[in-house]
């Protein structure tokens, strides 16, 4: 008799590949809870300076999201009231295993997002997983970003 709740070999490769992305997601949020910003649960138009959010959705007609929306404290360098105070961070994962983001038909879609993101007047970051997981992501923002603290 099959158990109904077994699943697939593609099935348990997905939730293996998201446990991995969320990896990273999860240890850049400690990063940016280790220099002072906090995880906001609010929406982003409420969202003090010093916060991020996760999953943000930068655009209502698409529904982009990218993996974080940080509102940059008020003495950083960037941070510039009368534009936007905030920027985007998106950490690629399968950069190494041809993921979605490194294949023809996701690297073209994500090329329109980012570019989209641009446009729309946002200050867009990308790095790798490992990246973050070096340190290398934080260290980066820090030095040309966050400097001003």
């Amino acid at each position: 008799m099959a158990i109904e709740n077994e699943m697939t070999k593609k099935e348990f490769d997905k939730q293996q590949k998201k446990i991995k992305r969320e990896k990273h997601e999860i240890l850049f949020a400690h990063q940016l809870e280790m220099f002072g910003f906090q995880e906001w649960g609010g929406d982003e138009l409420t969202m003090p300076s010093g916060h991020f959010l996760r999953e943000f959705r930068f655009h209502d007609v698409r529904r982009w999201r990218v993996d974080f929306l940080i509102a940059l404290k008020e003495n950083h360098k960037y941070f510039k009231p009368m534009i936007r105070p905030s920027i985007l961070v998106e950490i690629e994962g399968g950069t190494h295993s041809r993921g979605r983001h490194t294949r023809g038909k996701g690297y073209a879609k994500d090329c329109e997002k980012y570019n989209h993101a641009v446009l729309n007047g946002w200050l867009l970051f990308r790095f790798t997983g490992e990246m973050v997981q070096s340190g290398e992501a934080i260290s980066w923002l820090q030095k040309n970003i966050f400097g001003g603290e």
